[in-house]
């Protein structure tokens, strides 16, 4: 499951593999694991400054293409 690399990802720090994921598109930022922490409270919990930005612009490019989609659906 795609969202489960993320949290992974998100937890390790590891950057790249993150970029990877989110540049797929293919996955949920709402996402939570068996304690509810989504990858960005992964990433701020474990210091990974540069995850928690990555992960922070995922979410709010999921935001915009959800209100465009809204939008071009009206």
């Amino acid at each position: 499951m795609r969202e489960e690399e993320l949290l992974q990802a998100a937890e390790s720090g590891d950057v790249a593999k993150l970029k990877t994921i989110v540049r797929g598109r293919d996955f949920n930022t709402d996402y939570t694991d068996q304690l509810g922490r989504t990858p960005l409270h992964l990433a701020v919990v474990n210091d990974h400054k540069e995850v928690g930005v990555v992960a922070a612009r995922a979410i709010q490019f999921n935001s915009i293409q959800s209100i465009v989609g809204c939008i071009f659906v009206e």
